[in-house]
């Protein structure tokens, strides 16, 4: 009798009706409101918080997006992404998450085959990605500013059968394709993390590391939230994987929970995971095979280790094995509600220590592949062994073999996907890519193991070369950049005239000159480091020689081996080099560099004071000011009235907040020079008032306040005050004109706005729509780029042209104030277009309406005489001198600008030109 394996490996599915995640996350919201749901590098957010935005966006899709649609997401992680995600899962919309590291190209190609119905995007993605796109779309920011209007989602739900999200894996046709996952299975993946070891919930704090676009991520952080764990989100960007951030994040956040990849794993315990009196975690992996090695150091280091198994088509993780014994690694046990066939090609399943295909059946299988019909009808089949009418299973393509105690021991795959540092990879992308470039004819992608044991990725080429893998970087993500490239003569084929894969390694070892060749170093003219930077690279790379200036990935480098660098060579050294900042430049000579200046400097200290040069026009008023005190102010208010409660702490804390975010706001002068300086504070004691009143005083009240003046040289030089008057209150803000104008303190309303209820958590662009696009650029930017242009050779010869060419006095003539005022209201549809058009210019809508009155009056008005004056916002002509690529018409900051224009002198010629230029859009 043959004792086959199916006794042992199914597990009897859960017949219990599941919650959808986001009503368990709701939930447990409610319960426990205070509690922290995210860490992050701004203030932590509360379940509360992280609830009350998710309902708002809910409310504004369920408006915005239509029954059905989907919500594509390009940006960087934030509690405000958070809280967009779990928006979209309670109004029963999809997520497509899209990576924003990822190439243009292959974004473009996801959200065109995804065919969302609505692209929201942050400051990062959003220039390339939405150029052309025709398709509803919107930054974060200005999304997030909308959804602080609503006010919940009323009990909104999904249903089961609703897409939850759609994650993009590689392609063994060169396309990615899509993974359509439901609430239902997403709501048993939840139920399954909170019951079954090792459960997380409650009391737990899970370091979240996968990228949106990678299915880790759903648990990691949104299984996590539903069922009340605290989720810690590293600093985004290419910080996200340093792995000394990460630790940095473990110990400072208390984290006892990770999953991760094997590949990122290993880099974590190079870097000194559970070393040197450091805080054990327990280590959940998967996406790839973990080596018996890493296996080791893990279950030496950690409190406790898993492997884990799942494929996206299954719901992420759908197995654990706890690993005590390194050499014994099996998949572990189906979850509830799955099962696990070790089959032959006809579903038949197959005896005990026989590779076979594993197929997954149960209540996690996906709904199957978007716009993929008969892909979806090969890899998800109907399931001969379950009970359930309809029920299907999911054929892995991973190879198993069942031994005598029920575990499965991955055998490899039963087609060309691989695995690359965690990601899957189809090789037929890769090949596909390769030989769509100019010059290549053939191309054999493969897996090899590198001088380190690790999976790197190798393609065998029939073609040029020359500037292949830069070609390539345009188009894929890193993992699909294959690390070394062998040029062959022909790829050499089996019988049957296809590509014979176990052949090309040996092909190209027997072809003499075959591999990309290293130009030899010039060593006597290399400084020391330079030549133990290089040994090292030799010694871990396993290259013969190393030029100063070869590139790190063109000797076969990746990260891991970046990792065993830096471990080295801190080591050698006491140093720790940024490992993802070294990628930018990845050469010996840079490298070096890198080296030298961490060996000489040290870290500054964030807390320290900043300062920069003053604007002219802030200069003119530090004069002024110096000449009679108070003679600035009032400066600029602005008052707000506020009906219904209002929570005083919430508001300071929202205040803070926007505060930390804009360093105009905590900004003062150093006025001892000859030349101002604006000193930046890095903290700032909010000058805040309380007043009661009647109506008929308000303004008096509020006119004395805003009278006081402002000390230029101690700050702050904003203050509020709260007017109580009847039911009333009104919030009144008054900044000096050195910081902000009308239009920065208009910014500074809607910051609070969007802030206000959230306790001032986020420290990023989040839910903040005034925030800068890149918090590096700042206001001291501008003043340093003003600063630079009106000094120098150029400015010099300027300023003495012009004072050869005016007068060295001259009367003042006689003033004409009388003016002309023209409004006219822009239909929704005009508003759009205009807005089209301002992001197809990379404008802001002033700018582009002030434009457009210009090009106006010059036809309509010719050469009238006389003069008027208009003015308008400059930051984002200002910033385009500065980095083009960055739009900082959002930044606070006195930048206003007179900028005169030749009108007509009779009023009845100006309003009809005004008419006309607003007229069009």
């Amino acid at each position: 009798m043959t004792t086959t394996s199916t006794d042992m490996f199914a597990v009897e599915q859960d017949q219990r009706v599941a919650v959808d995640l986001p009503t368990r996350f709701a939930r447990y919201a409610a319960e426990h409101a205070e509690n922290t749901a995210v860490c992050w590098t701004g203030k932590p957010w509360t379940f509360r918080m992280l609830a009350t935005r998710a309902e708002r966006y809910a409310a504004l899709l369920d408006e915005r997006v239509p029954t059905g649609g989907w919500v594509a997401i390009c940006a960087e992680r934030s509690p405000e992404v958070l809280a967009l995600v779990l928006g979209a899962f309670t109004s029963g919309r999809a997520i497509v998450p899209c990576e924003p590291e990822h190439p243009t190209p292959r974004l473009r190609r996801t959200i065109a085959d995804a065919s969302p119905s609505l692209l929201v995007t942050d400051h990062t993605a959003a220039r390339e990605l939405t150029i052309g796109y025709q398709g509803d779309k919107a930054l974060l920011d200005e999304l997030a500013a909308d959804a602080a209007l609503y006010d919940g989602a009323d009990g909104m739900a999904p249903t089961l059968g609703d897409i939850a999200y759609v994650i993009y894996t590689s392609g063994s046709t060169g396309e990615p394709k899509g993974v359509m996952v439901q609430q239902a299975q997403m709501a048993q993946l939840a139920e399954v993390v909170a019951s079954e070891e090792p459960s997380v919930g409650a009391g737990n704090t899970v370091l979240a590391v996968a990228s949106l676009a990678f299915d880790m991520m759903i648990i990691d952080i949104f299984t996590a939230l539903a069922n009340g764990a605290t989720v810690v989100l590293p600093p985004g960007g290419s910080r996200q994987r340093e792995p000394s951030v990460l630790l940095e994040a473990i110990e400072e956040h208390e984290v006892d929970t990770i999953y991760a990849t094997p590949s990122l794993l290993q880099m974590i315990a190079l870097a000194g995971l559970g070393t040197d009196g450091r805080r054990p975690v327990r280590a959940i992996t998967g996406g790839e095979a973990m080596s018996h090695g890493l296996a080791a150091t893990l279950v030496d280091r950690c409190s406790a280790l898993y492997q884990g198994y799942g494929p996206t088509e299954t719901t992420v993780l759908c197995s654990y094995h706890p690993v005590t014994d390194p050499s014994y690694r099996p998949l572990g046990l189906p979850s509830t509600g799955t099962t696990y066939y070790p089959v032959g090609e006809y579903l038949d399943v197959l005896p005990l220590n026989t590779v076979a295909e594993l197929a997954i059946g149960g209540s996690m299988v996906a709904a199957g592949y978007h716009g993929r019909a008969r892909l979806t009808a090969e890899r998800f089949r109907p399931d001969p062994y379950a009970e359930e009418p309809g029920a299907r299973c999911y054929l892995s393509g991973d190879l198993v073999r069942v031994d005598n105690d029920g575990g499965a021991i991955f055998a490899g795959r039963a087609d060309t996907q691989v695995k690359i540092r965690g990601f899957r990879v189809e090789l037929g992308e890769v090949e596909a890519a390769v030989q769509r470039q100019p010059g290549i004819r053939q191309c054999v992608a493969a897996a090899e193991p590198d001088s380190g044991g690790n999976t790197e990725l190798v393609a065998y080429v029939v073609g040029d070369l020359a500037g292949l893998r830069n070609r390539l970087a345009t188009e894929l993500p890193a993992s699909m950049v294959p690390t070394r490239f062998e040029a062959l003569e022909t790829i050499p084929l089996t019988n049957n005239g296809k590509p014979d894969r176990t052949a090309v390694a040996d092909a190209a070892r027997a072809e003499t000159g075959s591999s990309v060749p290293a130009a030899e170093a010039d060593a006597d003219s290399r400084t020391e480091l330079q030549r133990r930077i290089a040994q090292l690279w030799s010694e871990v790379l396993g290259a013969a020689e190393v030029e100063l200036d070869q590139g790190f990935f063109d000797l076969g480098g990746h990260s891991l081996l970046a990792m065993e660098i830096v471990a080295r060579i801190r080591s050698d050294f006491g140093v720790d080099l940024p490992v993802w900042e070294l990628f930018s430049v990845p050469t010996v000579r840079a490298w070096a560099q890198a080296l030298d200046d961490a060996l000489h400097t040290s870290d500054p200290d964030d807390s320290t004071v900043r300062s920069a040069p003053a604007t002219f026009a802030q200069a003119a008023l530090c004069i002024a000011e110096q000449v009679v005190a108070g003679v600035t102010s009032p400066g600029n208010v602005v008052s707000v009235d506020i009906e219904g409660n209002l929570d005083v702490g919430e508001l300071l804390a929202a205040l803070d907040s926007v505060a930390t975010r804009h360093e105009l706001l905590r900004t003062r002068f150093d006025l001892r020079g000859v030349d101002s300086m604006q000193i930046v504070d890095p903290h700032v004691d909010l000058d805040f008032d309380e007043s009661v009143c009647g109506d008929e005083s308000v303004a008096d009240e509020v006119r004395e306040w805003a009278a006081r003046p402002f000390d230029l040289s101690t700050g702050p030089l904003f203050r509020t005050l709260l007017v109580e008057h009847g039911a009333v209150r009104t919030l009144n803000l008054c900044f000096h004109d050195a910081i902000a104008d009308a239009v920065s303190a208009r910014l500074v309303v809607a910051g609070l706005a969007a802030t206000y209820g959230t306790a001032g958590a986020e420290s990023g662009t989040g839910s903040d729509p005034t925030l800068a696009p890149d918090a590096v650029l700042g206001f001291g930017d501008l003043a340093r780029a003003q600063r630079d242009r009106g000094t120098g050779t150029a400015a010099t010869e300027l300023i003495s042209t012009w004072r050869g060419r005016l007068p060295k006095q001259v009367d003042r003539p006689a003033t004409d104030h009388s003016t002309v005022t023209e409004s006219r209201l822009l239909t929704a549809g005009q508003h759009a277009a205009l807005r089209r058009e301002a992001e197809r210019t990379g404008l802001d809508l002033a700018g582009l309406v002030l434009g457009r009155l210009r090009s106006k009056y010059r036809q309509y008005a010719r050469r009238a005489a006389g003069r008027r004056a208009l003015r308008r916002h400059r930051h984002a002509r200002r910033s385009a001198r500065l980095h083009p690529a960055r739009s900082v018409h959002r930044l606070l900051g006195a930048g206003r600008a007179a900028r005169r224009y030749r009108l007509g002198r009779e009023a009845r010629r100006t309003r009809r030109t005004a008419r006309l230029a607003l007229t069009g859009w």
